[in-house]
């Protein structure tokens, strides 16, 4: 019932978390990796993901290529640094089952340096990650793509923890 899709290029610090919190979730796992020179496609492989590596077209086009590779109805496609809530994953399973839309979009936590964000604009916004998989694509846009569809958008409760930045040196 549900592909979570991700694009990854050296993300092995990251991604381990971001998987095991798809775990009961996700019926399969899509990685298309831009050919990492770290464990990334490993560890992705150690989850059972189907995992291609195609060279890096840009953001738009690199989530196409993802939703392309998804065999399941609905599409979760998060990125490497961003850990779907055990409340998130129950209220995704109701959405799926239940809900009224085809599109949802799904509100951010910002998390930088082990700690949640909750002013300065970091938090609060939303962007689509939970799709049928006809249901749309994205931008060709290198940058600041955007998920394109004529289906009117649901918006869910909780959220995704964005880690954007797990120290100092990272933040560098």
């Amino acid at each position: 019932m549900l592909s979570v899709g991700l694009i990854t290029f050296n993300e092995e610090l990251r991604l381990e978390r971001t998987l095991k919190a798809v775990q009961g979730l996700a019926d399969e796992i899509v990685v298309v990796d831009s050919f990492s020179t770290d464990g990334t496609v490993e560890i992705a492989q150690s989850f059972g993901a189907k995992v291609e590596q195609i060279s890096w077209p840009g953001y738009g086009m690199q989530k196409n290529n993802v939703i392309e590779r998804c065999t399941k109805e609905w599409i979760l496609l998060i990125d490497a640094d961003e850990v779907i809530t055990p409340e998130l994953a129950k209220e995704i399973k109701e959405v799926m089952e239940h809900g009224d839309y085809y599109v949802y979009e799904i509100p951010f936590n910002s998390v930088c340096f082990g700690k949640r964000i909750r002013f300065g604009g970091w938090s609060g916004s939303s962007r689509v990650r939970l799709f049928k998989r006809t249901s749309g694509h994205y931008s060709l846009d290198e940058v600041h793509e955007q998920f394109l569809t004529s289906d009117e958008i649901g918006k869910l409760h909780h959220r995704i923890d964005h880690y954007t930045y797990e120290d100092y040196y990272d933040y560098l």
